[in-house]
């Protein structure tokens, strides 16, 4: 058979052959009406060693596509020569050849890829390659096979979520992850009777003589009325959660004292050298910190303030989940994790440290509750003690450089709070 070559999307057009500069014989086909919907398929109207492939002159939406032979080592080389005549390079996008920027920086930027498979700049151009390693539930012999580097242990072997920690797993669920840092997998939690070594690991939350057991019924009002290593969890004393479980929504949940309100898990307390580079002197008040329990929502609403006459004003921005330090007045024979008055609060201000309200008497707070607008339901302003406020800020020590400034945080629940960041 005779072949031509013609310029850029004649023959496409006119259903004539088109041969590329390299000499290999390139003509459209037909695709039978079960491998219609298919990007690539068999067809008679191809040589052997070739693929009926759908073809696209550009990136554009609504672009139609067009059925080529190609080899199917190379399913560029129907239009490596029609692109190149549009000032352009073909790419496979999903499985297609198609006619696509030829400048370096926008060459990934013209692409999208679907779910499993990303951007690579190849000999032709950049196309979308499969992801590297099996997917979660794929079959598996090793670690090293596994896009997510675990291969699970059961019958059969599949891939499964890696883990380094409970807090990586989904509710009702641990990680076996080992000491030695060699990444675990996130297993069902464990019913009654089974062998534990931490409350994360029972579905009952509570692991007691490294057996998982029934939570004991002690009835409580708050966290005050369970022993320490306890919390009150909806009127029954639940035992902590360990380092790294949760998810933990204030300080008592936790062995460590530490609730991390980044990601909810307990985490060591700040102390020296772990992000501590500012100091607060507690103060010798009667209420000081998270001693009453957490922020309400997720959200808080952010307020400057005037430290001459207490006024604030709304600054038009929100923080999620305020993160850092929280401090915690000890409990009646508590040493452990909580401050007492007069000691040293190490903080970062870098972490949006939040400092609970205090009060001097029992009555007035740094920054009072400020109330609900009965017509619009939205938050009143929030109202700052200037004396209090006063008395805080200069029980905070920063290095040379380092000053910090006061905001106030007001969460859904209409409670204001001091927030201490640096300037």
């Amino acid at each position: 058979m005779k072949t031509m070559t013609l310029f850029a999307g004649v023959a496409l057009l006119l259903g004539a052959p088109l041969m590329p500069a390299c000499g290999v014989e390139v003509a459209q086909c037909r695709l039978s009406d079960e491998a219609s919907e298919q990007v690539l398929s068999k067809s008679k109207d191809c040589a052997m060693g070739q693929v009926c492939v759908k073809s696209r002159l550009s990136t554009e939406e609504g672009e139609p596509a067009n059925l080529l032979c190609a080899p199917e080592s190379n399913l560029c080389m129907p239009l490596i020569e029609t692109c190149a005549k549009q000032g352009k390079i073909c790419s496979v996008i999903n499985g297609t050849p198609t006619c696509t920027f030829n400048t370096p920086v926008d060459m990934c930027a013209a692409l999208s890829c679907t779910a499993g498979f990303h951007c690579e700049i190849g000999p032709q151009g950049p196309f979308c390659n499969q992801n590297a390693g099996v997917p979660n539930g794929g079959a598996c012999t090793g670690d090293a096979q596994c896009s997510s580097q675990k291969c699970g242990n059961g019958t059969p072997r599949v891939c499964v979520k890696s883990c380094r920690n409970d807090g990586e797993c989904n509710t009702n669920e641990w990680c076996n992850a080992t000491a030695s840092g060699v990444l675990g997998e996130c297993l069902g939690d464990l019913p009654n009777d089974n062998s534990c070594d931490r409350a994360g690991q029972c579905l009952s939350g509570n692991c007691a003589s490294l057996i998982c057991k029934p939570q004991p019924t002690t009835t409580c009002a708050n966290d005050a009325g369970c022993p320490n290593s306890q919390w009150c969890n909806n009127g029954t004393c639940t035992n902590d959660f360990a380092l790294d479980s949760g998810p933990c929504t204030r300080n008592e949940q936790c062995a460590t004292n530490y609730c991390s309100q980044t990601n909810t898990m307990c985490k060591v307390a700040p102390t020296g050298g772990n992000c501590a580079s500012h100091k607060l002197k507690v103060p010798a008040w009667a209420q000081f910190g998270a001693a009453v329990g957490p922020l309400q929502g997720d959200v808080r609403a952010l307020y400057s303030v005037n430290t001459t006459t207490g006024a604030t004003t709304a600054m038009g921005r929100t923080l999620a989940m305020p993160a850092g330090s929280w401090l915690q007045l000890c409990k009646p024979g508590q040493t452990v994790g909580c401050y007492a008055p007069g000691s040293d609060m190490l903080f970062c201000p870098d972490a949006a440290a939040i400092l609970l309200n205090g009060t001097q008497s029992g009555s007035s707070y740094v920054a009072g509750g400020t109330g609900r607008n009965s017509t619009t339901m939205v938050c009143n302003a929030p109202v700052v003690d200037t004396a209090l406020l006063a008395q805080v800020m200069a029980a905070i020590t920063a290095p040379a450089g380092q000053e910090v400034t006061a905001l106030v945080a007001v969460d859904a629940d209409c409670a204001a709070n001091l927030l201490v960041v640096r300037k």
